[in-house]
């Protein structure tokens, strides 16, 4: 079995009632920090406003071929009334 009698803590250091004294600046309250906008949602953003600008392109695109198919159309139909 082990003893139960503990070793002696050594006395602990103290210093000098005022030590060398250093300079140190004044505390001051530190405002809010400044929220800055991270890359991802603007990356995000920036990919989600590319993707509609071009679906928006290939619905007006579409639209005007699908018109032009139309006048197509017309204009056989008229020719074709016109010669008989």
């Amino acid at each position: 079995m082990t003893s139960p009698v503990r070793a002696a803590r050594p006395a602990p250091r103290h210093q000098p009632a005022d030590p060398v004294r250093r300079d140190r600046p004044d505390l001051h309250v530190v405002g809010a920090p400044v929220r800055r906008v991270r890359g991802g949602v603007v990356v995000a953003v920036a990919t989600v406003v590319v993707f509609g600008a071009l679906l928006a392109a290939a619905v007006a695109h579409s639209l005007l071929v699908s018109g032009q198919v139309h006048l197509d159309r017309v204009g056989v139909e008229t020719r074709q009334e016109r010669e008989l």
